[in-house]
């Protein structure tokens, strides 16, 4: 429960289209596409990237490490930046 942690969740791009977030209140924000992601990194403490398709090194991905967030992504992205079994994502 996110209040219960104090906890917030920010919500960028078309990820969870057909989850119903009302019931979690003022503790779940969800913007939809938005032109540039600086200013929301800047809000963030960890970036949760649930990519699945795609080739090469995701850009979401490099903006992660160019600003040293810790992120937890799909094992879709492992092989793209060299991370073997033995590194959870």
């Amino acid at each position: 429960h996110l209040k219960d942690a104090g906890l917030s969740l920010l919500i960028i791009g078309d990820v969870g289209e057909r989850v119903d977030f009302a019931s979690y209140g003022d503790r779940v924000t969800k913007t939809g596409r938005v032109p540039e992601l600086e200013t929301w990194f800047d809000m963030c403490t960890l970036a949760v990237l649930p990519i699945a398709a795609g080739t090469g090194v995701q850009i979401k991905v490099l903006d992660a490490f160019a600003r040293g967030m810790p992120f937890v992504a799909t094992d879709y992205v492992a092989p793209a930046i060299g991370a073997g079994p033995d590194i959870p994502l």
